[in-house]
């Protein structure tokens, strides 16, 4: 809440863009993670300015009043992937800060036009970073 009482609303747009309603446990915890990477790459792609709004309000004072448990209820569906892939020892288990460091930072700095300038989101990019990805956080 700000001074005044007033809290900020989580209101992302529907789960289906980013891939959240679909994740199965028949494509196990690198399949998963692998396509919640490329709907979040192709979804920048296409709302390059969404994107830029996001990062801008995660960064900025304001993120402090957006209710916490609204934001992992949304990705409750990625988060469940990962702690079932910690529990079959299938990725790492260490702090899940560490691992979403690994897993969804590279793609914000990746996407992010004024970080990488030349960087073109094409499949084989994705697929390479994501490789690269999986490898930091996969036993």
């Amino acid at each position: 809440m700000d001074d005044n009482g007033r809290r900020c609303k989580f209101r992302p747009r529907n789960k289906f863009l980013l891939g959240l309603s679909h994740l199965s446990q028949t494509n196990g915890a690198k399949g998963n993670i692998s396509q919640v990477w490329a709907n979040i790459f192709f979804f920048v792609a296409k709302h390059p300015a969404y994107f830029q709004y996001i990062e801008q309000f995660s960064n900025s004072p304001y993120s402090e009043l957006v209710n916490k448990e609204e934001v992992e209820a949304y990705f409750e569906p990625v988060i469940r992937v990962i702690l079932t892939g910690i529990e079959l020892k299938i990725i790492k288990d260490v702090h899940f800060d560490i691992l979403s460091a690994f897993i969804f930072f590279p793609i914000m700095a990746l996407a992010n036009p004024r970080h990488c300038k030349n960087f073109e989101l094409s499949q084989e990019n994705m697929e390479t970073a994501f490789n690269l990805s999986w490898d930091a956080i996969r036993r």
